[in-house]
């Protein structure tokens, strides 16, 4: 079962979202590749757009079994900033993306990863930086989505 974790990170202008495809089971997992996905647009329903056509057309030429995208954890203290909502409508539109190409698709913040994944979340980010240094929460991601066997 291949699976692929999603993340999105915020850069001051743009977003980021950082792809990680696994094979095997937990214990054994195996990096398939990894990639990101980029945008030039300035205006978030743009970026959306964009980056939800880049990951439908990613997701149709790699045969991916299951998704997981990696959502925010929540927040100590609120912030005005535009980047979290932004980013809310990046985790959308790339769930609708998802949602429309796989029966299997989760969202989970870093907390619920590693509850799935039977550890903390320190411990399941450096999971995923095991399997790949920049895509760490990505690599959780998809981790959390092989089978345990």
């Amino acid at each position: 079962m291949t699976t692929i974790g999603i993340a999105v990170s915020m850069t001051p202008k743009r977003p980021v979202v950082s792809c990680v495809l696994l094979d095997g089971t937990r214990s054994d997992p195996t990096t398939v590749g990894s990639f990101d996905l980029k945008t030039a647009s300035d205006y978030v329903m743009d970026q959306g757009e964009d980056l939800a056509k880049q990951l439908s057309s990613k997701l149709a030429a790699l045969g991916v079994d299951a998704a997981v995208i990696r959502i925010a954890d929540f927040a100590p203290v609120a912030s005005r900033s535009a980047a979290p909502r932004h980013r809310l409508l990046i985790e959308g539109a790339l769930g609708f993306v998802c949602k429309s190409r796989l029966s299997d698709v989760w969202v989970r913040t870093g907390k619920e990863i590693g509850l799935v994944l039977g550890m903390s979340k320190p411990k399941a980010e450096s999971a995923g930086r095991a399997l790949d240094k920049t895509r760490a929460s990505a690599a959780s991601a998809a981790l959390s989505a092989l089978s345990a066997a």
